[in-house]
């Protein structure tokens, strides 16, 4: 399908809680998040955790990764967004919740079936230039395990 891209990450040891990767789109594009997910590739202790998809209020200079989205059909042009994983300072501030009630998708899930978001009808999430949004470990794990982290995304504009 025509620009559509997937951006995906492996952070090793991961055993805090931060923001795994984020999407923000060039100022004359916009991103429908057409997936999600947050696996755990190494480690066979289960263990509870919590993710979600937030929308980013101030995005800041976050200490990231830049990872360069793959498309999906040959000959798309480069995408027109930046992603970046594995937000080491300056995080991101979201809104402001309580109990997870201002996330756009927020589960609890066993780390070994792992995080996995794909829009229901009428749930699409749509990033912009001025509204960022960020996938999110929100509960620091107690065994660390190598976690992938994909986001795939469609341009639209």
């Amino acid at each position: 399908m025509r620009g559509v891209y997937t951006s995906t990450y492996k952070i090793s040891a991961l055993a805090a809680a931060k923001t795994l990767m984020y999407i923000a789109p060039a100022a004359n594009v916009h991103a429908e998040v057409l997936y999600v997910s947050v696996t755990n590739a190494s480690n066979a202790t289960n263990q509870q955790i919590e993710c979600r998809v937030d929308r980013i209020t101030t995005l800041g200079t976050p200490t990231a990764t830049t990872v360069t989205p793959e498309s999906h059909e040959p000959g798309d042009q480069a995408a027109s967004v930046v992603v970046k994983a594995n937000v080491t300072a300056n995080e991101p501030t979201y809104r402001s919740d309580t109990g997870g009630a201002s996330a756009l998708s927020a589960e609890g899930e066993p780390s070994l079936s792992g995080f996995f978001w794909e829009p229901a009808a009428n749930r699409t999430i749509l990033a912009t230039n001025a509204k960022p949004v960020g996938v999110r470990l929100i509960t620091a794990s107690p065994v660390a395990f190598d976690c992938l982290v994909n986001l795939t995304h469609r341009e639209i504009g």
